[in-house]
């Protein structure tokens, strides 16, 4: 049975209607209705959450619809890259203003601007190297394939 179904099922069998769930999960009661006709799915707490709510086993909303793994991978995926995003934007950001201030204003903020840019970009490898660990992606970089050497 999809997960949708199931809830609304459950739902109903427990007699309440989606605004009841909706200000037990605090959430909303569209957001209820959404995830019952599968247009979207809830993260991973409400899920505990709801197989909790409801009695019923985690494994049973997650093994029964594929499209609930999907979504929490997807929102995994999504938060991870976010972060690598930011930072490199904040980056370049960054470096844009050193010039501008070096050239307009005369300020010199070259070599702090740089190690703070790279302070940044170290975190942002940290973040691909999180994506990496939880996806099991085997990356070698080009300076490691000549350290094995």
């Amino acid at each position: 049975m999809e997960f949708g179904k199931r809830l609304q099922k459950l739902r109903q069998e427990k007699g309440i209607t989606q605004e009841q769930l909706a200000k037990q999960f605090y959430t909303s009661r569209q957001n209820i209705s959404s995830w019952e006709n599968g247009k979207t799915y809830p993260n991973m707490k409400d899920l505990i959450y709801l197989s909790d709510f409801f009695g019923v086993s985690l494994d049973v909303f997650l093994k029964e619809d594929g499209q609930v793994q999907e979504s929490l991978e997807k929102a995994t995926v999504k938060k991870l890259l976010t972060r690598v995003y930011v930072k490199l934007t904040i980056s370049l950001l960054l470096l844009l203003f050193s010039d501008v201030a070096q050239d307009f204003l005369k300020v010199p903020l070259q070599a702090e601007v740089w190690l703070i840019v790279f302070f940044i970009i170290v975190s942002a490898a940290n973040n691909i190297e999180e994506f990496n660990k939880e996806f099991g992606i085997k990356v070698i970089y080009p300076w490691q394939r000549h350290l094995r050497k």
